[in-house]
């Protein structure tokens, strides 16, 4: 969420820095436990929340448009997928 519209220029880097770290700290609990982790991190030149902003977040400029929980649902659904049985 580092690239919201809502996050100042200037701490853009500073949130995408923490979510990157948070990120790598779930994938290792994930490893560890009987626990499955679904990252919504994407790389920004695919991430359809910087490609296109307007409709990824809500009007409140923070939080998923519809649109928005629909890129991470399908995610998730991805993620459940292609989990091994």
């Amino acid at each position: 969420m580092g690239e919201a519209p809502l996050i100042p220029v200037p701490l853009k880097s500073t949130y995408t820095r923490l979510n990157k770290k948070y990120h790598k700290n779930f994938e290792e609990l994930e490893g560890k436990y009987d626990v499955m982790y679904v990252s919504t991190y994407l790389d920004p030149s695919i991430d359809p929340f910087v490609l296109d902003p307007q409709n990824h977040f809500a009007a409140d400029s923070f939080h998923p448009s519809s649109l928005g929980y629909k890129v991470w649902f399908d995610m998730i659904i991805e993620k459940i997928e292609s989990k091994p049985e």
